[in-house]
Formats: structure tokens, C-alpha cells, sequence
């Protein structure tokens, strides 16, 4: 980087390399809580699903990839 004091003023006050990764069980936590909530019978469109992780909180949804 051409700022090194830019760099560690940044560091300092984002904690650089623990940005954004502190929410992951959170943000988990409510998706689960969100798809458990959809009335059974409703369907989903989950665009981007990736891996499918939440899958099986989709049990009684008509869901669409």
C-alpha cells in the first residue's frame, strides 16, 4: 500500500481481518428463524442459493431454485 499510516490508522480502528466475520451465526440464526416462519404451502424463490446451507429449514415450502 502506498499510505502506510493510512493502512495503520485503518487496522486500528477496523481490526483489520476481523471485519464481517463476526456475524456469520447470527445472520444463520435468522434466516433459519425466517424460512421456519413461511406458512407451509408458500412457495420460495431463492436466487443465488449457493450451497443450498439452509435447505433444510425449507421443509413445508414449495421452493424454487
Amino acid at each position: 500500500m502506498k499510505f502506510p499510516r493510512v493502512k495503520q490508522v485503518m487496522g486500528r480502528l477496523l481490526r483489520v481481518g476481523s471485519v464481517g466475520t463476526n456475524h456469520v451465526p447470527a445472520r444463520a440464526a435468522w434466516i433459519a428463524q425466517t424460512l421456519r416462519n413461511i406458512p407451509s404451502g408458500q412457495r420460495i424463490l431463492d436466487a443465488g442459493a449457493g450451497e443450498l446451507q439452509f435447505k433444510k429449514h425449507c421443509t413445508g415450502t414449495g421452493r424454487v431454485l
